[in-house]
């Protein structure tokens, strides 16, 4: 039973630590790229990509920020472009299903590889998938919308 209880303690041990490794230097990381010139390049880069998606350029900072930091991130920059009138009801609704699908990537797709994942599979998965969900529920939003 000694013998059970230590492998679970130092084997739990040993992921929070592997984890640490990984989120506190991204999460420095962020905090600096978030108060540089850089940014808002970058946003621009991602407004130029996500319209054919059927995303406005006020889509980018919150997307970009709950694809690189989380959702709480990318909830509080949406929530901050809402308030202001830039993002459209249904751009808030392909918003949510985007970052529900593909918040955080780097920081998860990193913590997956570290522990065995398969970068591609998790990484490219994830973008696929969340794409064209996104294009499918964006049709059937304009579908409905025809309709009301």
């Amino acid at each position: 039973m000694t013998g059970i209880l230590k492998e679970a303690v130092f084997g739990s041990l040993g992921t929070v630590f592997t984890i640490a490794m990984i989120v506190i230097p991204l999460m420095i990381f962020i905090e600096v790229f978030k108060r540089s010139p850089f940014w808002n390049n970058f946003c621009d880069i991602i407004s130029k990509i996500i319209k054919y998606l059927g995303f406005s350029k006020n889509s980018a900072i919150p997307l970009t920020a709950g694809i690189i930091f989380g959702l709480i991130y990318g909830a509080g920059t949406m929530m901050d472009e809402v308030k202001k009138g830039l993002i459209s009801p249904k751009e808030i609704v392909l918003i949510n299903i985007f970052l529900v699908l593909s918040h955080a990537m780097i920081e998860d797709t990193a913590i997956f590889v570290a522990i065995g994942a398969n970068f591609e599979i998790i990484f490219f998965g994830r973008i696929i998938i969340t794409i064209l969900l996104v294009i499918l529920f964006g049709k059937i939003l304009d579908v409905f919308r025809k309709l009301a």
